[in-house]
């Protein structure tokens, strides 16, 4: 989360990776986008290993962040982040961008259909769509934010800087993990996460679902923006949609569903009148809960 605003501030663009991927493409991605820092934890030093070896070009600076919480991996870089912290000027003055279409971000596609595709974003963009995810999101003011999808997806949709704005607070996980997500939600009063279907499923199915239902968290972000909605028209995001409304009904029953029902909005009427012949149930109006 740190160096979503570091890196910025020293005039740097931001290249979160994808370490699902295997090494020859986080390689192409270090080589493509000119990689000269990289901060990485001990938990994907191995595939981070051999992508440096895979890798045409110079190497990055590699910055170890180590990390107590995690057991076993190894340190492969040149220095330990909290050591080079140490070393910093503190009376470094931020370099803001000198023009607002400067790039801040470089994200990559996940390369199925051959090499990653890079795309870039910009200051401007960057800010307008962190502000935008306030509006979109009802976030208010202070929400505290559980992170269940990886940082190099929402890179792409500015939430690092959107939470930041709102004043909230970020709750990391390490990992999907049932358990630990009722246990945050509880101990640090999370009020949004954004979930993929897939990630609703499995707190359906946890063994400790029926105790955790009185954990206090007012509103679920259903993770519509990364299920795809605005391609709607395609039965599959359709389905995804459905999906993440009886999973919020089921996990917090009585709890508002405006970010589940809001999944509907930019369908086109005769999609949005299929999810409802499919449901037997007429999803709520524009603005009603």
């Amino acid at each position: 989360m740190e160096v979503h605003f570091r890196g910025p501030m020293a005039g740097a663009v931001l290249n979160a990776l994808n370490i699902r991927l295997d090494a020859a493409s986080i390689a192409f991605q270090l080589d493509h986008g000119g990689a000269k820092d990289h901060p990485g934890r001990p938990g994907i030093a191995g595939v981070i290993s051999e992508a440096l070896t895979l890798m045409k070009g110079s190497r990055p600076f590699v910055v170890d962040v180590d990390d107590a919480a995690f057991v076993g991996g190894k340190r492969i870089g040149e220095i330990e982040y909290e050591d080079a912290l140490s070393q910093g000027d503190e009376n470094f003055t931020a370099r803001p961008p000198q023009d607002e279409w400067d790039a801040i971000a470089l994200s990559y596609t996940s390369g199925t259909t051959g090499n990653p595709k890079g795309v870039v974003t910009h200051h401007r963009g960057a800010y307008l769509n962190a502000v935008s995810n306030i509006l979109a999101g009802n976030l208010g003011q202070h929400p505290v934010y559980l992170w269940t999808l990886p940082m190099f997806q929402l890179q792409r949709l500015c939430f690092p800087w959107t939470i930041a704005a709102a004043a909230g607070v970020n709750v990391c996980l390490r990992k999907v993990d049932p358990t630990r997500i009722f246990e945050l939600i509880a101990k640090h009063g999370v009020t949004h996460m954004c979930g993929a279907p897939i990630v609703y499923n499995t707190l359906i199915n946890a063994p400790m679902r029926r105790e955790a239902t009185g954990a206090a968290c007012r509103w679920i972000d259903c993770g519509g923006r990364t299920s795809g909605c605005r391609a709607g028209r395609r039965r599959k995001h359709r389905d995804q949609a459905d999906a993440c409304l009886r999973a919020h009904r089921s996990l917090w029953p009585g709890v508002c569903v405006r970010g589940a029902a809001r999944l509907g909005r930019n369908w086109p009427p005769s999609n949005v009148r299929n999810l409802k012949r499919r449901r037997r149930r007429a999803l709520p109006a524009h603005g009603v809960s």
